[in-house]
């Protein structure tokens, strides 16, 4: 069961209050004009261009740009100013950050595991199907990791970056999930009719699984703020790294058929189907040891 997500971005709203802000001037010096510096932006007294703008109107005014507010709150570059850029670089702009270090989750991190595994799964079609409310979702899945992935926290199988964006819990071979403790929880929280078809779901489950020893990748995801940044990848990674390593296959169930490609990509191959009356598709795929 898992859930990666797509690139994706953001831009917050701009408040409304900002307009009541200081506005720079309209006209500025030729050298600060090249610099893309206006106003309050280049840091001088522009009470020395009044005069000028009283005699006469700067040319292809209805062409200057927006005026440029909160660039000097807390010391932040202008949003004019590009990436990659002269002015960026010497700004100190430029994104320097490392890339994540993924890591062995520590057993008094578990909860921490759990919260960005059950953001991650917030929109996962199985997941959603079992438990569509979202106070019941959010109640009963994080029982779902204990009981189906929790068993990865006491086996050295559950990885995370240093900033838990994304976790992958692996069974190691010979551990399965609890299986008395997932039936007894769809028991308790999925309503009829879906709680038969689940049921029969967890059954053709069990019947999927690999005689063969390997490692069973029980959940990966990355939280919803996080998601396009690759740390799916980079936490795979280190999974398969582990597999190919002790030259053990690994195994997996994928939820969400959009995720299908990202496992090929890792060398999984899709070994069948299940799919129990109004159940969503899961996905049984397989690596071959490495």
């Amino acid at each position: 069961m898992h859930e990666i997500g797509r690139k994706g971005e953001r831009v917050a709203p701009m408040h409304p209050f900002v307009t009541a802000l200081h506005e720079p001037p309209t006209s500025v010096p030729k050298r600060l004009k090249l610099l893309g510096l206006h106003g309050w932006d280049a840091g001088f007294d522009s009470r020395h261009l009044q005069q000028s703008q009283r005699t006469q109107q700067p040319r292809n005014a209805d062409r200057l740009p927006a005026p440029r507010r909160f660039s000097r709150i807390r010391g932040k570059v202008s949003p004019r100013v590009r990436p990659g850029s002269w002015q960026a670089i010497l700004s100190g702009m430029e994104n320097t950050e490392p890339t994540p270090t993924v890591r062995r989750i520590e057993g008094t991190e578990v909860l921490r595991a759990t919260d960005t595994l059950t953001m991650a799964f917030a929109a996962d079609p199985t997941m959603r199907w079992l438990w569509p409310e979202s106070d019941v979702y959010l109640r009963s899945f994080p029982r779902l990791v204990a009981s189906f992935g929790g068993r990865a926290f006491e086996h050295a199988g559950a990885h995370a970056d240093d900033a838990f964006g994304g976790v992958a819990l692996w069974l190691p071979p010979g551990v399965t999930p609890d299986e008395d403790a997932v039936v007894a929880l769809f028991r308790e929280t999925v309503p009829q009719p879906r709680l038969d078809d689940a049921l029969g779901m967890l059954e053709a489950m069990d019947e999927h699984t690999p005689e063969e020893a390997h490692w069973h990748l029980a959940f990966i995801g990355v939280d919803t703020s996080r998601q396009g940044e690759g740390l799916g990848g980079q936490v795979m990674r280190e999974g398969v790294g582990m597999c190919d390593a002790q030259g053990v296959p690994g195994y997996l169930e994928s939820s969400n058929p959009a995720n299908i490609s990202f496992y090929q990509r890792h060398g999984y191959e899709i070994v069948g189907e299940i799919q129990v009356g109004s159940s969503p598709v899961l996905t049984p795929m397989w690596r071959a040891r490495g």
